[in-house]
């Protein structure tokens, strides 16, 4: 299906029922909502409802505010689950995101601009034993240290209360 595109603070509630596309409602309170999404772009997800989970990507169509979606990981077999409605759908990285070991990923930052991180295999490798080893791969800009943010809309990255975000 693609290279999903991330989002941040996405949470909307399903108005449909079924194993069919959602049906996008209002934002979870807290959260945003489809002003939030691009028509046509893929998304990852995830929905747990009881003993039901579902994650998956699906491709947000803004003419119906629907999310067609297909699973990858379900507790009905890796299948699309039979959802009531009033479910939410998270709208989050999975795993399989970053997987790849190299390419970009598509983001869309708070103001709803939208760029690209592009990612190499030598990043991904150096990543993963900077977490093996202990030490740094590269250093971000830092609020609580104080540092400089780069300006919003410049795509670029900086972290604010130890989470990494795009600018």
């Amino acid at each position: 299906m693609g290279v999903s595109t991330l989002v941040d603070l996405v949470k909307i509630q399903v108005l449909s029922s079924g194993t069919g596309p959602f049906d996008l409602g209002p934002a979870v309170q807290g959260f945003r909502g489809v002003e939030a999404l691009i028509d046509s772009a893929v998304y990852s997800y995830s929905v747990q409802s009881g003993g039901n989970y579902e994650v998956g990507t699906g491709v947000y169509l803004a003419s119906s505010q629907t999310l067609v979606r297909t699973p990858t990981i379900s507790s009905a077999g890796n299948a699309a689950v039979a959802f009531p409605a009033n479910v939410q759908v998270n709208f989050t990285a999975l795993a399989s995101d970053y997987a790849s070991g190299g390419g970009t990923i598509p983001l869309v930052d708070a103001l709803g601009n939208s760029t690209v991180l592009a990612i190499t295999q030598r990043a991904v490798t150096a990543a993963i034993q900077s977490i093996l080893d202990g030490t740094a791969v590269f250093d971000l800009p830092d609020e609580a240290e104080g540092d400089a943010i780069p300006a919003p809309g410049s795509g670029q990255l900086y972290l604010s209360a130890g989470v990494m975000k795009v600018a």
